[in-house]
């Protein structure tokens, strides 16, 4: 379960660094 979480921060951090790219 902790290995998902995990993963889930990761994508967190994409799609905000994605969104700040967009800005």
């Amino acid at each position: 379960m902790e290995e998902h979480r995990v993963e889930l921060t990761v994508n967190d951090e994409k799609i905000s660094a994605v969104a700040k790219a967009e800005e």
